[in-house]
């Protein structure tokens, strides 16, 4: 088998054989399916998708106790697009990003049960900040402010996403005991925005 190789210098092609010839030819086959294949669905929704926005609110959980927020079954023979999320804290004690409040998005990994499959969403495990929120306050009609992922976070038909948190005892910054509350009005709020598409 053999190849030409493109260049970009503007020199004269060149002939390429074996392992090369082989590895050039893959390239471009790829190169190809990806053109046929756009524009993409997870960037371009299609006309058979369909929006997806849910929500949740629970009050503060007890200290040193994962506790899931918010939940979504990814329906089955559809895929599911993550575009965007809220995870926030509203009430008294917190400081974001002191370690008080630690946030956890994941997929297939139910609480109290042990799942091989189940695994954090890249960089989402654990985090001490909060994502998205409202911008101003409600008297002077705020709006939430989604947290926007670069890249799309793709699910496949039936996986489970889930949005937790957890309140350590103790600060893991400055030691001290866990400034928050358990119990109403202090309120963990989940939002996940996207879309579905057939697979």
């Amino acid at each position: 088998m053999s190849q030409i190789a493109s260049n970009r210098t503007g020199a004269a092609p060149r002939l390429v054989t074996g392992p090369e010839a082989v590895k050039q030819m893959h390239s471009r086959n790829q190169t190809e399916q990806r053109r046929d294949q756009w524009p993409y669905p997870w960037l371009c929704p299609p006309e058979s998708a369909f929006p997806v926005f849910r929500q949740d609110v629970i009050v503060a959980p007890a200290v040193n106790a994962l506790t899931e927020v918010l939940e979504y079954t990814v329906p089955s023979g559809f895929q599911f697009c993550l575009e965007a999320i809220v995870q926030m804290y509203s009430g008294s004690g917190y400081v974001p990003g002191d370690g008080d409040i630690q946030w956890t998005l994941d997929v297939d990994a139910p609480i109290g049960v042990a799942s091989l499959e189940g695994f954090p969403l890249a960089g989402l495990n654990l985090i001490y900040t909060p994502l998205g929120g409202f911008t101003g306050t409600a008297a002077a009609g705020g709006i939430v402010s989604p947290w926007k992922f670069p890249k799309p976070f793709i699910l496949k038909p039936n996986q489970v996403l889930r949005s937790k948190v957890f309140l350590p005892t103790l600060n893991p910054l400055s030691a001290a005991p866990n400034a928050i509350s358990a119990g109403f009005p202090n309120l963990f709020i989940s939002v996940f925005s996207g879309f579905t598409y057939p697979v």
